[in-house]
């Protein structure tokens, strides 16, 4: 069962708090009232018949008072009243006291006790005020007990608000935990992405990464009939490299070849490293003709190209256009008849295949 709001459950708490208080203060008003009009008819020796039903109903109303400020104590401990009490209770025993005296008209006293004289003009003038203080006491402390209340009540919207702020800072930084999880979870995921498509070494391309994309633009070149060529490519004397100069700086030959070749080619070619050190290009939208041109101008490239420690590099290079209704392994096998065509014709060339 969900708890009511906050400031709903305030006011519950002040409306059971103040309507007894409300209560105590109207009764506090008829008593005073009551007494006066007492001591004007006794002043007047008007209405002596009344002066039993009116002292009778005075003590009522106080017994009335004191009983709501019992119970509301009990109903809140905490809440100061004791002074309120006490106060209610001088107001009870002065109202009984002036009863007790007797009034004009009545051989004992009203109630038939108290000493049977005629009362005195002096005896309304001496508690009169009496009772005006003694409702003015009252009237006092209730109003300092409406500011405790308040008081009370604004403490525990205060509390509650810094919990409530707390609980809203704790659940920003959950969400700003669970946002950075997130975005770690992303970075990973990515990572793993990359580990899984690129190679370690160059940064390029996988073999796996490459087929896989290779497939689908067979697939796309061939339903819209589109032009489509290999480019593939592997170093002159590399393992001449790393015998002569370290593992290292062939690694460092294969990382330049791999800028070399992401430097020449448009934004839709896509280039891999397949292996050792040999390369491989897919030329979307291109012709044999126009990747021979392209193979040359990065054999130029990697020629003239100064590479760290080794003092010169060169690179074969065999480029081939797919054919309608070859197969992609027909493809590679004309591709590699060209590379050794080109290594066999001295290195650092280019051939086209034709047949």
């Amino acid at each position: 069962m969900t708890r009511p709001p906050l400031t709903r459950r305030l006011a519950a708490s002040g409306s059971t708090f103040a309507i007894p208080l409300q209560t105590v203060g109207l009764l506090s008003t008829l008593i005073v009232l009551a007494n006066g009009t007492f001591e004007v008819l006794v002043v007047n020796d008007l209405n002596r018949e009344q002066y039993g039903l009116i002292a009778g109903v005075v003590v009522l109303l106080c017994v009335w008072a004191l009983g709501e400020v019992v119970l509301l104590q009990r109903r809140n401990p905490s809440i100061p009243l004791l002074p309120l009490q006490l106060a209610l209770g001088l107001q009870l025993a002065v109202v009984l006291l002036r009863h007790a005296i007797g009034v004009p008209g009545s051989p004992t006293g009203v109630n038939g006790f108290g000493p049977a004289s005629r009362p005195q003009f002096g005896m309304a003038i001496s508690f009169t005020p009496l009772y005006l203080a003694i409702f003015l006491l009252i009237s006092k402390l209730i109003i300092d007990l409406f500011v405790h209340a308040e008081q009370r009540r604004a403490n525990q919207l205060e509390v509650q608000m810094e919990a409530l702020e707390e609980a809203r800072q704790d659940l920003r930084e959950a969400r700003d935990a669970a946002e950075a999880a997130n975005l770690a979870l992303l970075a990973a995921n990515a990572q793993l992405h990359g580990q899984a498509t690129s190679d370690a070494l160059t940064g390029l391309s996988n073999r796996r990464h490459f087929e896989a994309a290779l497939a689908d633009q067979v697939a796309s070149s061939l339903r819209f009939h589109e032009p489509l060529a290999l480019l593939f490519t592997d170093l002159d004397h590399f393992k001449t490299i790393n015998d002569r100069f370290g593992h290292q700086c062939g690694d460092l030959v294969l990382v330049e070849m791999a800028r070399l070749l992401k430097a020449s080619l448009r934004k839709p070619d896509l280039v891999a490293r397949w292996g050792g050190d040999e390369f491989i290009v897919m030329l979307p939208h291109t012709d044999g003709r126009e990747a021979l041109q392209l193979a040359e101008q990065i054999r130029v490239a990697v020629a003239v190209h100064v590479f760290p420690v080794v003092p010169a590099v060169s690179a074969s290079f065999g480029v081939a256009e797919l054919r309608a209704g070859e197969s992609v392994e027909q493809w590679f096998a004309r591709i590699d008849t060209v590379l050794y065509a080109a290594k066999a014709a001295g290195r650092n060339s280019v051939k086209l295949s034709d047949a």
